[in-house]
């Protein structure tokens, strides 16, 4: 009896697809770019969590505080393959479930002896990166300036900070003349904040994929104090707690972390939402946490326990804002769904009202008195006020004077008599409130 030829091709493909899955596994191509996707973020050269590094085999070999990371020639022994499955608990990497067929992957290379074909495959795969990042970053320097992601009046009213591409340029607000540069940061800076003494300025920023971080600095002397490390990915939002030298920290890894600034130590981790957290406010009298995520709520803690309070969920979108009001009665949300929604403090089932916006509402600032909203935005016009009492629009700022231009960034002055929005195109707009025409013009440290 003939086979049929139909046949005779799948009894021929067996002994290949077995000899497909004895072959080795390379090092440089296969190995290295996993330990990069969903390892090497927390356990780098330099940045162990547990003791554990894993950038290369010597590493492995030696392991952290649970012993040897892997045993050449036992996957099913090896612990990465046993958190990675969740054999062992904690299962790594955390709130990431990894495809069983790519950790097999990983488990033939330790079972065939984990040996290495390319011992600078990462550190070659890092230079790459590395030029790829300097390449780019001097194109965008080349073609614009860097947007401005954040800014802040010192309680004074005597400076402004601004949050630019690995520096904080800190503005005299009544002439846009820059006094000085704060640098140390590896990509765009995120945020800034006073302290409400004003005796501090924190900017938060970091690495994407890899570490986030929290620079802070004496006013007096414009010393660094401080440097707070703790987040998995860059920090993208942080707030003093009024009345403690605390200050809390959120980040694209999803966490909110409140720190002792003091001894720079983290003294409560808040895991509480699903997705990316992109702002923080607290209360004026420091007892309330608000946070801003991509999950499509807002939600308040109780600062002192981290306790949730309410979970808000009227948007549609991504929340990319919230902030207090001075007086704290109100919480204002702003979101991607070109909505914000305002909040009576302790009455959390539905918002007071909502205000439609031209584009998704990137950054929120009341005035000291807490009679207006002010709220910049990717639409047109840009930067708008809104009455806490009825939503009408407040104090209208010249349209033809603002930014074509997303605003990501907006602050009022202490004594809210004027008002700053910054964004994409890299410039600083000031106006006053009296007459709402624009008061100067500038792109920080290219003063004319």
């Amino acid at each position: 009896m003939r086979l049929s030829t139909l046949a005779l091709v799948a009894i021929l493909a067996i002994p290949l697809l077995v000899r497909a899955d004895d072959r080795l596994v390379s090092y440089s191509r296969e190995v290295v770019p996993f330990l990069e996707e969903h390892c090497i973020a927390c356990h780098d050269d330099g940045f162990e969590t547990s003791d554990l590094a894993l950038h290369d085999l010597p590493a492995m070999l030696k392991g952290g505080r649970r012993g040897p990371a892997i045993v050449p020639g036992k996957g099913v022994d090896s612990a990465l393959i046993q958190f990675m499955t969740g054999k062992k608990q904690p299962q790594m990497p955390p709130k990431t479930s990894i495809a069983l067929d790519q950790i097999d992957v990983i488990k033939r290379w330790i079972d065939q002896g984990a040996k290495v074909d390319d011992t600078g495959a990462l550190a070659a795969k890092r230079e790459q990166a590395r030029k790829i990042a300097a390449q780019e970053a001097a194109a965008f320097a080349s073609d614009a300036p860097p947007p401005v992601t954040g800014l802040a009046f010192s309680p004074d009213g005597k400076l402004l900070a601004v949050a630019g591409y690995k520096e904080v340029a800190i503005v005299d607000p009544a002439t846009g003349k820059t006094r000085r540069h704060l640098a140390g940061f590896p990509e765009q800076v995120t945020a800034v904040a006073f302290s409400p003494d004003g005796k501090w300025l924190a900017a938060s920023g970091g690495t994407p994929g890899r570490q986030g971080e929290v620079r802070i600095w004496s006013v007096e002397s414009w010393s660094e104090i401080g440097v707070l490390r703790g987040h998995a990915d860059t920090v993208l939002a942080l707030a003093w707690r009024p009345g403690k030298n605390q200050i809390a920290t959120a980040s694209l890894d999803k966490l909110i972390l409140v720190w002792d600034v003091d001894s720079a130590k983290v003294v409560r981790t808040i895991k509480s939402h699903a997705d990316i957290v992109n702002g923080l406010a607290y209360s004026p009298d420091g007892t309330k946490l608000a946070s801003a995520s991509s999950d499509k709520t807002a939600k308040v803690f109780n600062a002192e326990t981290g306790l949730q309070i309410a979970g808000l969920s009227t948007h549609q979108d991504a929340v990319l804002g919230v902030a207090f009001s001075p007086d704290g009665k109100h919480l204002a949300t702003a979101s991607a769904d070109r909505n914000m929604a305002l909040w009576k403090v302790g009455e959390w089932n539905n918002p007071l009202r909502g205000f439609g916006h031209t584009g998704p509402v990137y950054a929120l600032a009341w005035r000291p008195d807490s009679s207006s909203l002010w709220a910049g935005s990717g639409g047109r016009p840009s930067f708008l006020s809104y009455k806490t009492q009825d939503g009408n629009r407040a104090a209208p700022i010249d349209e033809g004077s603002m930014s074509k231009d997303w605003v990501y960034a907006v602050a009022l002055s202490p004594d809210g008599q004027s008002a700053a929005a910054g964004g994409w195109d890299g410039k600083v707009l000031i106006w006053g409130l009296k007459d709402g025409k624009k008061q100067r013009e500038f792109v920080p440290g290219k003063e004319e």
